[in-house]
């Protein structure tokens, strides 16, 4: 009985050691989560720029040469509708011409 706590003492700095080893491992787990949560956003903010950008790149290409099977006319008056197209003026007719006699 007597030699029980004679080893109790002796197994406390062994537990002590054992103790730091596992909060300096959690000190460098917890450094290397906060360092690969930082490079997470930097990512996606990255590739959202990268798709963004390479979306607007398709974007342009289809508007520029997307219309091959119409004329350069036809295609410039379907994307801007049909009233963008300048009106003509036309010469009024004299009364006389179309019959009505003032």
């Amino acid at each position: 009985v007597a030699a029980a706590p004679a080893a109790a003492p002796a197994a406390v700095p062994a537990l002590q050691e054992k103790d730091a080893a596992l909060l300096t491992k959690y000190s460098e787990l917890s450094e290397r989560l906060t360092a690969a949560s930082a490079r997470r956003r930097q990512d996606l903010l990255l590739a959202f720029a990268g798709g963004l950008a390479a979306f607007a790149v398709v974007m342009g290409f289809v508007r520029r040469f997307g219309t091959t099977s119409q004329t350069t006319a036809e295609a410039r008056t379907a994307r801007r509708g049909p009233l963008s197209t300048p009106l003509t003026l036309v010469a009024p007719a004299a009364p006389e011409a179309i019959g009505v006699v003032v």
